[in-house]
C-alpha cells in the first residue's frame, strides 16, 4: 500500500491526527514529495513549507530553489 503524501493531506484530516502522535509515527504513516532529499521533511523540525501554512503550495516549481531538492545543482 502506497503512503499518502503529507502535502496533499486535508486540513480536516492533519487536525484529526491525535495529539501525542511522533513525528517517526507520521513519517511511516505519510510520505513526503518524492522530489524532497529533506530526511525528515515530516517532522516537528522538518521542512518549513512541507509542515506548515505553505503544504497546500508544494510542488516541483515551488520546491526547486530549495538547497535538498532532488537536481538542485547547489547539493552537496
Amino acid at each position: 500500500m502506497d503512503k499518502r503524501f503529507w502535502h496533499e493531506l486535508t486540513q480536516e484530516e492533519i487536525d484529526g491526527i491525535p495529539k501525542g502522535t511522533l513525528c517517526s509515527e507520521l513519517r511511516e504513516q505519510f510520505a513526503q514529495p518524492d522530489w524532497c532529499k529533506y530526511q525528515f521533511a515530516i517532522g516537528t523540525l522538518g521542512c518549513w513549507s512541507l509542515m506548515g501554512d505553505n503544504r497546500t503550495e508544494i510542488s516541483r516549481e515551488y520546491c526547486g530553489k530549495c538547497p535538498v531538492f532532488k537536481g538542485n545543482p547547489c547539493q552537496t
